[in-house]
């Protein structure tokens, strides 16, 4: 498998267009500017426990899962800019430094993980940089493209069946999605979250407990579907059948982002590209992908998009925003338990911790 780390993916929402940013569609999170999101990481820095301030590459790392927690539930009339706030930010970043240290040793492709793929029906991966990276970890994936006479509605149709097969089986399993994406919506596939999430929840269950599954979304507006995703499993939750716990989920793009890429050769996603460049093509490879590899190595992969390293005696000390528009970070989004909800809603000041919902974005 030959792939070089320049090829790219024009995701649809570009309308082959590199770099250019279409209206928000709706279900898209609020646009908060690059710029935005670096001031408020250098204005919280003075507050931050010491294992952040001495590691800025780990602040700026989580500093957006901080600012939406600010911004989405701190109770401060929509004010996060106050020395409250930036007090109650370095709590929150605490939090979230437990919470990936717990969550980074789940294994995203090993020998006892099962794995699916869907691929865009026009472009994108050739299923064999599926099939091939996960026989390199010791397991074999099912991957689902629209080829010759099959229609795309036949060949969703068969993914969503495997993704409730694997649901309701409750086992390891690594979840895949490659193509074109709304948010909330697979448009690929035209496949509307509401009916993902029905797949996730079978009724043939009592109890439905993902916290063996890792989705993977890469294409436009992945961590608004991720999202709206968690927000619809929560809602198709009963007393006689409770969500136990949600997915792990990985977005190739940060909240009301499209997928920013180049054109040349195949149409690979930025996103899976570094994926395959560093925990395929690169070696000696770890003997399991987990979930420690996408917050660290693909993470600062990713950060060079838009930004130049500032260096200080051969070492990266920081960044310097060039390009705001090519900006493409990934989100990794870990379950909540109750505990961790309820201690997440004391910091913030929460009457009800069910407002946080299951799921985290922790960087």
């Amino acid at each position: 498998m030959k792939l070089r780390m320049s090829v790219g993916f024009v995701v649809a929402c570009l309308a082959l267009a590199v770099r250019a940013q279409p209206p928000v569609p709706p279900g898209a999170a609020e646009s908060v500017p690059v710029a935005t999101l670096e001031n408020f990481m250098q204005r919280v820095e003075s507050t931050l426990p010491d294992d952040l301030a001495q590691n800025p590459k780990l602040w700026r790392q989580v500093a957006p899962s901080v600012f939406w927690l600010l911004h989405d539930h701190a109770q401060q009339d929509g004010d996060i800019s106050g020395p409250e706030s930036d007090a109650m930010a370095a709590e929150l970043a605490r939090v979230l430094l437990k919470l990936r240290a717990r969550a980074a040793i789940r294994t995203v492709l090993g020998s006892e993980t099962s794995v699916i793929a869907l691929l865009d029906p026009d472009r994108g991966l050739d299923p064999r940089q599926i099939t091939t990276l996960a026989s390199a970890y010791g397991t074999s994936a099912t991957v689902y493209k629209q080829e010759g006479a099959e229609t795309r509605e036949d060949v969703g149709e068969a993914f969503l069946e495997a993704v409730t097969t694997l649901a309701a089986a409750q086992q390891p399993a690594t979840i895949i999605v490659l193509g074109h994406g709304m948010p909330r919506e697979i448009q690929s596939y035209g496949i509307p979250v509401e009916r993902l999430a029905a797949a996730l929840t079978p009724d043939t269950v009592d109890t439905h407990d993902l916290s063996a599954l890792t989705l993977i979304f890469d294409d436009c507006y992945s961590a608004d579907f991720s999202l709206a995703l968690a927000k619809e499993l929560e809602k198709r939750a009963t007393d006689e059948k409770p969500l136990v716990s949600a997915p792990a989920m990985i977005a190739g793009t940060s909240r009301c982002r499209v997928g920013i890429a180049s054109v040349k050769g195949k149409f690979v996603p930025h996103f899976w590209a570094e994926v395959i460049e560093l925990l395929y093509i690169r070696t000696p490879r770890p003997q399991t992908i987990t979930l420690d590899d996408f917050l660290g190595r693909i993470d600062n992969a990713m950060y060079g998009y838009g930004r130049q390293p500032l260096f200080s005696r051969g070492k990266i000390i920081g960044y310097r925003l060039t390009d705001p528009e090519i900006v493409q970070d990934p989100v990794i989004f870990v379950p909540l338990t109750d505990d961790d909800r309820k201690e997440l809603a004391g910091v913030l000041g929460v009457e009800d911790p069910a407002v946080l919902g299951m799921v985290l974005d922790v960087g």
